[in-house]
């Protein structure tokens, strides 16, 4: 059975966006960013740099993780759903197959 893979580029040579590519570049993106805010935070005046200012921040990041949280586990539990539903209708089905079975002979 030969497996067919979808082409890196389009009938016109532009190059195709792919989950993995655009995932790749948000990764790299992130971390870009997060380097050249540390290299921008050693360069903030110390009058800048007030306590009140890094609460927020981590009060921010506390609420983004939350949410993130929330979203992660409701994929998760949708794909929980999804999979068990699917383990009971195969099990029914078979269930199903085995009494035709039966009957016939």
């Amino acid at each position: 059975m030969k497996v067919m893979r979808a082409p890196t580029r389009s009938e016109k040579g532009i190059l195709r966006m792919t989950s993995m590519f655009v995932a790749i570049w948000v990764a790299v993106l992130t971390f870009v960013a997060g380097v050249l805010g540390l290299y921008l935070q050693k360069l903030l005046p110390d009058q800048h740099s007030v306590e009140k200012s890094r609460d927020m921040i981590g009060s921010v990041m506390g609420l983004v993780t939350l949410l993130l949280a929330l979203v992660l586990g409701t994929i998760v539990g949708s794909a929980y759903f999804f999979s068990s539903t699917q383990q009971a209708e195969l099990q029914t089905l078979a269930a199903r197959d085995l009494h035709r079975g039966l009957c016939l002979r």
